[in-house]
């Protein structure tokens, strides 16, 4: 029988090297910009549908839309320097394509992305924590827990980089659309039809952060059990995993399977390892709390500001305060955030 962290590190090197040399599509601008059937939610004409399958069929994931293709599709390095923690922004990546808006898209997308990159370090550390637990190894688990810890923390600090990069008008009347899906969205109440592939419409999420498998992985990994929270939020997260590549999801499923980080650290009765873990869960608590703050500034406040410009929007109020995968945005995340308190061990 294949040893588990032999197996977790084959699922984990599938998923770092899933294949991101695809070229964009333009299904975006199609859906939301330039072409008049979007307003009815008629279809995608079929040559364009049958494109778009292809590169489906080729990559195995559900959506053009997902979080994968918008991180990476639209992204390409420029001079890739290895061997340096930080990667100045715009100083050796660049996209491929770019959305209206100027250059809100290009700031959106490379914080987004030097976000995952800062937090990606730490699933190199993940067979290592769980080695650790099977083997009982208290200090090296230790050791672990803190690289994780660290890797978050940087990877919050990327994150601030938004508020120079990101305009929240822009982001909110301009590109926010064009990562918006078709599914909880009252302008295609039926969905959208891709003639020549599908005899009916589908309804297909947008780009959501929820569909990173890197955020969900650390949950997983620390016994953060969403599925304790709001049934809603949990059954987004699961609903998200199926745009996932097919190694991302292999890899979260590896790690369900996998022995318990929180269930080990609390049975030793340690309380140096128990604050190490609980400073790790903090950190994702941070990382959601800052997550919040950033959905206040680019969406909330934005969208509370354009009902006052215009009580007579014909856009239904509801859908701005959806998140672009179609969730009821500050419940979802406050309920995310709250699972994630929740996973604290407490003293005694």
């Amino acid at each position: 029988m294949v040893n588990y962290v032999q197996k977790l590190r084959s699922y984990q090197c599938s998923a770092l090297m899933t294949s991101k040399d695809t070229s964009p599509s333009a299904l975006h601008i199609w859906s939301w910009g330039i072409s008049p059937w979007h307003m009815c939610g008629i279809g995608v004409m079929e040559m364009s549908a049958r494109s778009c399958q292809a590169i489906l069929l080729s990559l195995t994931v559900n959506s053009l839309r997902s979080w994968d293709c918008l991180q990476f599709w639209f992204m390409q390095t420029v001079s890739w320097q290895t061997g340096r923690k930080r990667i100045p922004m715009g100083k050796n990546m660049d996209i491929l394509f770019s959305f209206p808006g100027g250059d809100c898209s290009k700031g959106f997308f490379l914080v987004s992305l030097l976000v995952e990159i800062a937090a990606a370090s730490a699933i190199k550390v993940i067979p290592t924590t769980l080695n650790a637990v099977q083997h009982q190894e208290q200090d090296t688990l230790q050791k672990a827990l803190l690289d994780i810890t660290s890797c978050l923390h940087e990877a919050l600090e990327v994150f601030h980089q938004i508020h120079e990069y990101v305009d929240p008008d822009l982001f909110f009347n301009v590109l926010r659309i064009y990562l918006s899906g078709w599914k909880g969205n009252p302008q295609l109440p039926e969905g959208l039809l891709y003639e020549g592939v599908w005899d009916t419409p589908k309804k297909f999420a947008g780009g959501s952060a929820a569909q990173s498998s890197i955020f969900q992985c650390f949950d997983v990994l620390l016994g953060i059990e969403q599925s304790a929270g709001e049934t809603s939020a949990a059954a987004f997260l699961q609903e998200m995993r199926i745009y996932m590549p097919p190694a991302h999801q292999n890899f979260l499923h590896s790690l369900e399977s996998g022995p318990s980080v929180r269930e080990f650290v609390r049975s030793r009765g340690d309380a140096r390892l128990q604050e190490t873990y609980n400073d790790c869960v903090k950190a994702m608590v941070s990382l959601r709390s800052y997550h919040l703050q950033i959905v206040t500034k680019y969406i909330v406040i934005p969208a509370h500001q354009k009902s006052k410009k215009n009580q007579t929007a014909e856009e239904p109020p509801d859908l701005e305060n959806k998140g672009t995968g179609g969730t009821d945005l500050m419940k979802f995340l406050k309920s995310v955030r709250g699972t994630t308190e929740k996973a604290l061990l407490k003293e005694g």
